[in-house]
């Protein structure tokens, strides 16, 4: 019997009635248990038939069973407050929906890695807050990712609705916010030099949410052009730093090795074949990546 099923029937002894798996719908571990990797929950979690798929699986910065012990104004039990905070940050677009099954899949998979939600709590108002995917090379923890390049991977992996504010600069010290609402991308691979090179093409609309400087006045198109042009310019900047984060910890979360098997067959057979050596050649691997931004409203002033 794996630890983690000793572990279930521990509290199973003190009990007159037979655990029901199928109510469990959030499962905390801790960074530190994620970092030495999650094969044994994965096996205990993948073969019994009573665990939903779509419960969620998060790691915790911390020990897991402080996320038990908090105490939130707004809610009574910490389960369904974390439940909840998970819910509505896929439903506002704060989130990418990786629940336990598509996590396990993905990670057995040959040209993917698998990313989970990234928790943290606010120790003076003990409440959770999301604070970044963790990212995971085969079923270890590698590292994580900021906050903000949640929004990063959901444009990559054209995963709706969106709901990211992003903060924009621009020229002469201005700046302004705009609120992302939806993202598609469009992911190309050719072989270059013998290796594959990728394009990464993404189509962001959005909406302008705040001018920083109430005396900036928005007064024709070419301001709106010049603000598309500097979003542009930032989304690009925040998509290649967490591209190039994710080739120096060797971990490819956008499933860049899935599009090498299925464009580029004849070069994953000769000379990748298998998901380790697919980890080497990941970080060498050029990536383009393309921005284009649409303000689709500006609000009812331009003052």
């Amino acid at each position: 019997m794996s630890p983690t099923a000793c572990r279930h029937e521990q509290p199973q002894q003190q009990l007159s009635q037979r655990i029901f798996l199928g109510h469990l719908r959030v499962i905390v571990i801790s960074e530190k248990f994620a970092r030495t990797g999650v094969e044994d929950i994965r096996d205990f979690l993948m073969r019994t038939p009573q665990i939903r798929k779509n419960a969620w699986l998060v790691v915790a910065k911390g020990p897991a069973s402080l996320f038990l012990e908090t105490t939130p104004e707004l809610a009574r039990v910490p389960a369904l407050y974390i439940l909840d905070t998970l819910d509505k940050a896929v439903e506002i677009g704060k989130l990418p929906p990786i629940y336990n099954g598509f996590f396990f899949s993905t990670v057995l998979s040959k040209g993917k890695e698998g990313v989970l939600p990234y928790l943290e709590i606010n120790k003076k108002k003990g409440n959770v807050i999301i604070e970044g995917l963790a990212l995971f090379r085969k079923e270890k923890m590698v590292g994580k990712t900021k906050p903000l390049e949640i929004g990063a991977f959901m444009e990559v992996e054209s995963i709706n609705p969106a709901g990211y504010d992003v903060l924009i600069p621009l020229e002469e010290g201005e700046a302004v916010s705009v609120v992302v609402l939806s993202r598609q991308s469009k992911i190309e691979v050719r072989r270059q030099g013998g290796k594959p090179k990728f394009r990464v093409k993404i189509y962001v609309e959005a909406d302008l949410n705040e001018k920083l400087n109430p005396h900036f006045i928005i007064k024709d198109a070419s301001i709106l052009e010049k603000i598309e042009k500097a979003a542009e310019k930032e989304f690009e900047k925040v998509h290649k730093q967490m591209i190039k984060k994710t080739q120096r910890l060797k971990s490819d979360i956008f499933g860049f090795g899935e599009y090498v098997r299925a464009k580029l067959p004849d070069y994953w057979r000769k000379e990748v074949k298998t998901k380790e050596r697919w980890e080497e050649i990941y970080p060498e691997v050029p990536i383009d990546v393309s921005v284009n931004l649409t303000l689709r409203r500006i609000g009812m002033q331009a003052r």
